[in-house]
């Protein structure tokens, strides 16, 4: 996911480059299926349970994070806003859901 995150990136640059609303479209339609392939393996008890590694999850709760990180990173990217910005904000923005109901959907 950080990999063709990152090359989402250099193909947006803030005086040339892909607009965000294609960003996003390339973010939806490469980056996700690409992280969440065989997501319904790894996540399910990280779904069921709602509480990763201390409930069964074996490390899930740790895949997650970093695949919100990655997500963080994208809708940075798409809406142009700054590292400071909270998480549930960009997403709002971005029109993107967030992570965790990303993976129960």
């Amino acid at each position: 996911g950080t990999g063709y995150t990152m090359a989402c990136s250099r193909m947006t640059r803030p005086t040339k480059g892909i607009h965000g609303r294609l960003l996003k479209k390339l973010y939806e339609g490469v980056v996700v299926p690409k992280m969440l392939y065989a997501a319904d393996i790894w996540c399910s008890t990280l779904i069921s349970k709602g509480k990763g590694r201390k409930a069964g999850g074996r490390g899930a709760r740790g895949f997650a994070t970093k695949m919100a990180r990655v997500q963080r990173m994208a809708t940075t990217m798409i809406t142009g806003g700054m590292r400071t910005t909270a998480t549930d904000l960009l997403d709002a923005h971005a029109n993107i859901l967030p992570f965790q109901q990303l993976l129960r959907k």
